[in-house]
């Protein structure tokens, strides 16, 4: 049997980020997966694989490379690939379009971890970014919070005001402070290795979601943030 390939059409035409949170909660009482990965680094440029094998289900490999570099060049900084596995032989089932499963699933996670954790009557979200992610996650507050105002705040105006083109109810920000004292919501998607978010802003009852980060000297919150806050992961290890 010849793989398939899914393009990013066809996940963009089949998908709604609601949905696919809560599908993403209902995985989460099927058999654990067991999960893994490693990275090289080489003159500032990454490459990560990571792995999760649920038995019975499948087997996925997702294999970014971060090149931030390629900006100048008119190419995306992050690429990769993205492989699905039968569980029970090892064959291949399907490619994916690498960029369709980090838009989705990254979206619908933070989604569902917000309708988990945010405060119900959240009416006030500020993303922190301007990137292709911060878009997605507009995109998946909208569909869990209608009727949110949402706020973006980026280090460089001009990747805002691109944003705030393609999304016209977007308030483009400068002071962030002042954006996370009164937020409700606050999503970093950045690639900051420097913390952003500081947790003397930050009052009782907020939900702060961070994944901008996946090398060990990346943060994006400092100790204050962290030590004052409960602490919630997909996966511990």
């Amino acid at each position: 049997m010849e793989p398939r390939f899914i393009d990013y059409q066809t996940v963009e035409a089949s998908l709604d980020l609601l949905a696919l949170a809560r599908a993403l909660e209902a995985g989460h009482r099927l058999p654990k997966a067991e999960i893994s990965s490693t990275y090289l680094e080489r003159n500032g440029n990454t490459v990560i694989s990571l792995w999760a094998w649920i038995d019975k289900i499948g087997i996925a490999v997702k294999t970014p490379t971060i090149f931030p570099t390629n900006v100048g060049l008119g190419l995306s900084s992050v690429n990769g690939g993205f492989c699905l596995y039968s569980a029970q032989t090892g064959v291949l089932l399907a490619h994916i379009d690498f960029h369709a499963i980090t838009k989705w699933k990254t979206a619908a996670d933070s989604l569902l971890a917000s309708l988990k954790l945010a405060p119900k009557s959240s009416k006030n979200i500020v993303i922190v970014g301007a990137g292709t992610v911060a878009r997605s996650m507009f995109e998946a507050y909208q569909a869990g919070f209608p009727g949110a105002h949402i706020n973006v705040w980026n280090r460089t105006l001009k990747r805002a005001e691109e944003l705030a083109v393609d999304y016209p109810e977007v308030t483009m920000v400068d002071e962030l402070e002042r954006s996370v004292r009164c937020a409700d919501i606050t999503c970093c998607a950045t690639m900051s290795t420097e913390p952003l978010l500081r947790g003397a802003w930050l009052r009782p009852g907020q939900h702060v979601d961070l994944f901008g980060f996946y090398l060990p000297h990346m943060r994006e919150a400092d100790d204050e943030a962290i030590l004052r806050s409960k602490v919630y992961v997909d996966s511990r290890k």
